[in-house]
């Protein structure tokens, strides 16, 4: 299987919003109480969220395409992080 990365920008938000939800939503809302998912939808999901985390350089979303060009998940990468101090 051949897979591609699209780099998304601010004019992806919507595809960002909606690859999240549908692999995220249905597979763990049972960890949450009653609304909770819409919760943590809304802060990761959300779309000032996306625009301030989109013009971060810091940080990237990438969309994983298969052969066919249909979106099999999402990435989103923290491109320097520091590692925490466990002294």
């Amino acid at each position: 299987m051949t897979i591609s990365y699209q780099k998304c920008g601010l004019s992806d938000i919507s595809l960002i919003q909606e690859t999240g939800r549908a692999t995220y939503k249905p597979y763990y809302h049972q960890m949450w109480d009653i609304g909770g998912v819409d919760w943590y939808m809304e802060r990761c999901f959300g779309k000032e969220v996306l625009e301030i985390e989109l013009g971060d350089p810091n940080i990237e979303y990438l969309i994983p395409r298969n052969e066919h060009g249909q979106v099999i998940g999402i990435l989103k990468l923290l491109l320097q992080q520091s590692t925490p101090d466990n002294s």
